[in-house]
């Protein structure tokens, strides 16, 4: 039975998933903590990620001890875990002692979320972990965010360039999305942000609506022409699935419209139809596409125009993580300057406090309140919630086990 296997004196993990007795094996490891290595319950650290999650270990943990400490006073086990736990015990009288004074002394258990520990350490080491006496815990730090990513956002339009605009109209910016974007990103120190490869789009947007108007006085002096090619085209040389005769017509007015309109980056649903490449897979077997000057300048502007789209997005792409970097920096100034701390500021700061020259001596006063630490949901740690368990018990005897 893999609950009765851990030495007890090791790092482990327990890879268990939903439904597959999860709780019930950190439940019997807690047990055997009690029984076998004597630990009080306020020495055994539980970590859990929600407070529904943590209400129902607290109540299934004490339930555990309860059934414990019953099976030995009547000796009738009911499971393979009870069976074992009765035949390893080789001082009853004692083992009940334990388990009566850990039911008894259960307030003090010490069982947290992740956020619930970390604020509980902060305080009780402030001198150590830097921490301010004062400071206050808001639950929810988006508005702080918003106001920083608005000021951002001012700055940036107050004189921005017509490229810029560009970015902001074709990625449908606003200050509330770009809020959206960085958010879950803010508590995330390990974060590292590859960048691409960046296109060389100086003048683009110029030389596309130069392109344009080109096209388009190219377009009014061949109009006639080019819709009398496609008079001729159309459900002969051209393939009737690709250049459907009944739609065409709306599909050319599109472009019309789009060559005698201001906006050069809303490109028509159909624009690659009235391209060179599009007209000669669209013809039929052994026929000759239409062909005229147009398509070939249109299929140039349309590539351009693709590039543009990929500039627009690297630009997006730097925009985010410009903002965030700049958040970082000024959450942190403004939230110091109210004395105020967010759920991911307990993490980090108690990262960083476990980092610092200090480090190692709050790792272990923490360690000899906490002995011992189950984590529970394992699955849902990320790499600052780990670094943090792994700095404090470092040593390869130090009991810490993952289950998840």
């Amino acid at each position: 039975m893999i609950v009765f296997e851990p030495s007890l004196e090791e790092r482990l993990l327990i890879e268990a998933g939903a439904g597959t007795g999860k709780t019930w094996t950190i439940a019997g490891l807690y047990v055997r903590f009690i029984v076998e290595k004597q630990f009080l319950v306020n020495q055994i650290l539980v970590v859990t990620f929600t407070n529904a999650a943590t209400a129902e270990l607290r109540e299934r943990l004490r339930a555990k001890l309860v059934t414990a400490k019953l099976l030995l006073e009547s000796g009738r086990y009911e499971d393979v875990f009870e069976q074992t736990l009765l035949e390893n015990c080789s001082d009853k009288p004692a083992a009940i002692k334990r388990l009566t004074l850990a039911i008894r002394s259960f307030d003090e258990a010490a069982i947290y979320t992740i956020h619930g520990f970390c604020q509980k350490l902060l305080r009780e080491t402030a001198l150590q972990s830097g921490i301010g006496f004062n400071s206050e815990l808001v639950g929810d730090d988006a508005e702080i965010i918003q106001l920083i990513v608005d000021d951002y956002w001012r700055k940036k339009t107050y004189a921005c360039s017509e490229e810029w605009m560009a970015v902001v109209s074709v990625q449908k910016i606003t200050p509330e999305s770009l809020s959206q974007d960085i958010r879950n990103w803010i508590g995330k120190p390990w974060l590292e942000i590859y960048p691409q490869e960046p296109l060389n789009c100086q003048d683009c947007l110029q030389d596309l609506i130069e392109e344009k108007n080109q096209l388009q006085t190219l377009f009014d002096r061949e109009k006639e022409n080019i819709k009398q090619l496609f008079v001729d085209a159309l459900g002969s040389t051209l393939k009737k699935n690709i250049y459907r005769p009944a739609t065409f017509w709306q599909d050319f007015s599109e472009l019309e419209a789009f060559l005698s309109s201001s906006d050069v980056l809303a490109l028509p649903t159909k624009a690659a139809l009235f391209t060179d490449e599009k007209l000669d897979s669209g013809k039929t077997k052994g026929q000759q596409p239409p062909e005229h000057a147009f398509f070939q300048r249109w299929q140039g502007f349309c590539e351009a125009h693709a590039q543009f789209k990929v500039w627009l997005k690297q630009q997006h792409g730097a925009m985010r993580t410009e903002l965030l970097e700049h958040t970082r920096v000024e959450l942190k100034k403004r939230k110091a300057a109210d004395s105020i701390l967010g759920y991911d500021d307990l993490l980090l700061l108690l990262n960083d406090a476990l980092l610092s020259k200090e480090g190692d001596a709050l790792a272990k006063t923490i360690r000899s309140q906490y002995p011992v630490a189950l984590i529970d949901e394992f699955q849902d740690t990320d790499a600052l919630q780990y670094n943090i368990f792994n700095r404090i018990y470092a040593g390869q005897k130090d009991p810490l086990i993952f289950v998840g």
